[in-house]
């Protein structure tokens, strides 16, 4: 899951992102997304003017996120719709998302 992120390192300490398995994550209320094309999204922070270009794979999850999902509905999409097993999905997907809590991208409820 590709990402235009000033600090990637969040993803590598995603442990301290944990929250409990109920936590929903949804978009935070300062972003606009939009598609470059099917397999591309823009995400502009606009209090920063900061824009992040997510691949096919971070692109699915933040449409996921447009509505309340919590990490293990994520997890199930993306192995869906990539045809993979979740343990094989699992990990990039809590990384992702510990990488958009980091970024203040998307909080969780």
């Amino acid at each position: 899951m590709e990402s235009t992120f000033k600090d990637d390192a969040a993803t590598a300490d995603a442990t301290r992102y944990s929250h409990a398995p109920s936590t929903a994550y949804v978009y935070e209320s300062e972003m606009v997304g939009a598609n470059a094309d099917s397999s591309t999204i823009f995400v502009c922070l606009l209090e920063t003017s900061e824009i992040l270009r997510l691949d096919a794979a971070g692109g699915l999850i933040w449409e996921i996120l447009a509505q309340p999902a919590t990490a293990e509905q994520v997890v199930a999409e993306v192995a869906s719709v990539f045809q993979e097993s979740e343990d094989t999905v699992r990990q990039g997907v809590l990384d992702f998302i510990a990488s958009l809590l980091h970024q203040k991208l998307i909080i969780g409820r």
